[in-house]
């Protein structure tokens, strides 16, 4: 969903089981997301102001459903603000339930934010996605599968330092299904009933702040009888290259200021680090944070 150069205002009710991407453009636009069923990226806007044309881009983020729960968020919700002055409001007011979560520099988890265990109308689970933060140098991408018990070893591919989403997506996918000899580049002719049409895309990857979500779909649900499950480590070669699974909870990148919001319960809110300013409010309950260097938590 591409919008416009205005002030926009756009209301995400939910979504469909696979990707979405609402990219809002330059603009002070007001983006609310309520609920999700499959991985979804929000874009406030680009990331260069030579882009914005003369434009402010100061957007607002608001996310939550209007009894003030995030627990609608079935999948991983990304946002990313941008340049411009961007906030981002997670309101959780209305959850009575006891929750813990943990608040990084980039990502918010826990609090009841669950990746579904439901299929989609084929059957098809939700998309796999891995988190990849490179080193300071080149990294290596290794991909195994689980196909029933039985783990097998795909390959690697190595990347160097710069490189881009789109250079990883195509790698990836010609690792997963190999170059046909005769066929267009980056074609595989292997898939399909009796392995002779072209394989679908079956990774996609999203370049946000300093890391890489990389996701597998496509072939990988072919038979949702047998499921092929896609395994990811990342290795740095000078410096550590992380990687973890991100199928649920938010990440955010390009904020100035995050407001959480936080129910009645008895909640425990685990604080590794912050970027934007960041303000935390506590509702009724016997409530902490086991940050030692939050100075006062309202």
């Amino acid at each position: 969903m591409l919008l416009g150069y205005g002030a926009d205002n756009f209301t995400v009710e939910s979504t469909h089981a696979g990707t979405t991407t609402v990219d809002a453009g330059p603009g002070n636009d007001l983006l609310v997301i309520r609920s999700i069923a499959g991985h979804t990226r929000i874009v406030g806007g680009p990331r260069q102001t030579s882009t914005l044309l003369g434009r402010s881009d100061d957007d607002i983020f608001l996310v939550g459903t209007p009894a003030g729960l995030l627990d609608e968020l079935d999948a991983l919700l990304v946002l990313d603000g941008g340049v411009g002055f961007d906030t981002a409001s997670l309101d959780d007011s209305g959850d009575s339930d006891d929750s813990l979560g943990w608040l990084t520099q980039t990502t918010l988890t826990g609090l009841d934010l669950l990746a579904t265990s439901a299929t989609d109308l084929l059957g098809r689970p939700l998309d796999q996605l891995y988190s990849v933060t490179p080193g300071a140098g080149s990294f290596t991408i290794v991909l195994s599968q689980v196909v029933g018990s039985v783990a097998t070893g795909i390959g690697a591919v190595t990347f160097s330092a710069g490189v881009t989403a789109e250079h990883i997506r195509a790698a990836l996918q010609l690792l997963l299904f190999p170059q046909t000899t005769g066929a267009d580049p980056g074609v595989s002719m292997t898939c399909g009933q009796v392995g002779d049409t072209r394989c679908a895309a079956s990774v996609y990857v999203w370049q946000v702040g300093g890391d890489f979500l990389i996701g597998f779909r496509g072939e990988v649900n072919e038979n949702p009888l047998l499921p092929i499950s896609i395994k990811l480590d990342a290795l740095g070669a000078s410096s550590a290259a992380a990687d973890r699974s991100r199928r649920e909870g938010i990440n955010y990148y390009g904020l100035e200021t995050l407001n959480l919001a936080l129910g009645s319960g008895d909640d425990v809110l685990n604080v590794r680090g912050t970027l934007p300013v960041t303000n935390i409010a506590l509702a009724d309950g016997d409530d902490r944070s086991t940050s030692p260097r939050w100075p006062t938590l309202p």
